[in-house]
């Protein structure tokens, strides 16, 4: 809505000021793995409930997570826990898993695994990743398989290299899949107060504030995007009368008349292209001082000219790489030429008025996206 009604650096006011308290920000962690790994155990676990207490996530041999469910984290404000169903069981194969679960809907996920790391956790982390999410590996019952390679390697290996070989071996085979550095994190849903948990619990806490900022720049990428886009039409959609009265210039039999006609349209109407996107100078300013930071970075943003350079000089060099040498050899060569010269010639004219307009509009449009992005997502 600031975008709508006061432009980008009211939009960046608003967002500045709503950013210094995400408190009310609600975090979704989704807990994901194959069947039988004990995601529901972890849920419990993280939640500081045990599996037979009222409130607890089903557990169970057999797979008992069914749907998406969550469960609030007894301590931590506006923080849902999802327990996923089980990756690999008929109803839930790879090749539509994120589909049926709603991947978009979790900030954060826990991929879980038990005896080792698959290429179906591999394959969800690259899924994660690409939706811009963070991702933990946790490997869940570690106290049994610390038991089993003792027992196997008695008088070889103590827990700690126990431990030690099981985090290299699942750190390897991550890397060897494509998963760039990893976190792992060993744990025992049954024995939570040992191994990996505190790490686990200390990490989540700690970037659950990055976490609520991008929930909240997740929750206003689209309106905005829809915000921006309405503006472009609605200018786009007058740029034919812009175009028109370029056209009529050109129809007069005088040389040379139509192109001049040209650049005083845009030298007219840029500035107010700019000044509706929030890309003028003294926008840019505004909000160089709202986020305190450098004017310069934010113009580093913009690929279009900048509002300050619109001239003469650059709009006839625009012109002149455009259909405007059409227009300008059409003026000449064609106005020779009764009744027809001069549509021909306003047609070309309308065509590259119409055309650079809405270029600009299309490149403004795009300029302020890459700013509220940059504005966003900057310190």
């Amino acid at each position: 809505i600031a975008l709508d009604s006061g432009g980008l650096p009211v939009l960046v006011s608003k967002l500045s000021e709503l950013l210094q308290n995400l408190e009310g920000i609600p975090i979704n962690i989704g807990i994901t793995g194959e069947a039988g790994c004990g995601k529901s155990s972890l849920v419990n676990a993280i939640r500081g409930v045990a599996d037979d207490q009222d409130g607890a996530a089903a557990t169970g041999v057999t797979e008992t997570t069914l749907r998406p469910t969550s469960y609030p984290h007894p301590s931590l404000t506006n923080v849902q826990i999802w327990d996923l169903p089980g990756l690999g069981t008929p109803n839930f194969q790879l090749e539509n898993y994120r589909q049926l679960v709603g991947f978009s809907r979790y900030d954060i996920f826990i991929i879980v695994a038990s005896e080792r790391f698959k290429e179906n956790h591999a394959q969800l982390a690259k899924w994660i990743g690409e939706s811009g999410r963070r991702f933990y590996f946790v490997r869940t019952k570690i106290d049994s398989d610390i038991e089993a390679s003792l027992k196997r390697r008695r008088a070889h290996l103590n827990r700690e290299e126990v431990l030690a070989v099981i985090r290299e071996d699942s750190l390897s085979y991550l890397e060897r899949q494509g998963v760039k550095s990893p976190q792992i994190f060993l744990v025992s849903s049954l024995d939570f107060k040992n191994y990996d948990s505190n790490h686990l619990l200390e990490t989540l806490e700690r970037e659950f504030p990055k976490y609520r900022k991008q929930a909240f720049l997740r929750s206003i990428r689209h309106p905005c995007l829809e915000i921006i886009q309405r503006k472009k039409t609605g200018l786009s959609s007058e740029v034919w009368k812009l175009a028109l009265l370029s056209s009529a210039a050109a129809a007069i039999p005088i040389p040379g008349l139509g192109f001049a006609c040209d650049i005083g349209i845009l030298l007219r109407n840029l500035p107010f292209y700019y000044q509706s996107f929030g890309l003028d100078e003294e926008s840019l300013r505004k909000m160089s001082v709202e986020i305190a930071k450098p004017v310069e970075e934010l113009k580093a943003q913009i690929t279009s000219p900048q509002s300050t350079d619109l001239n003469r000089s650059l709009l006839y060099k625009l012109l002149s790489n455009s259909p405007g040498m059409g227009l300008m050899a059409g003026e000449y060569l064609l106005h020779g030429v009764p009744i027809v010269g001069s549509v021909v010639s306003g047609g070309i004219a309308f065509t590259m008025t119409q055309k650079m307009l809405n270029w600009f509009l299309w490149s403004l449009a795009a300029d302020t996206e890459r700013v509220l992005h940059w504005v966003c997502h900057s310190d």
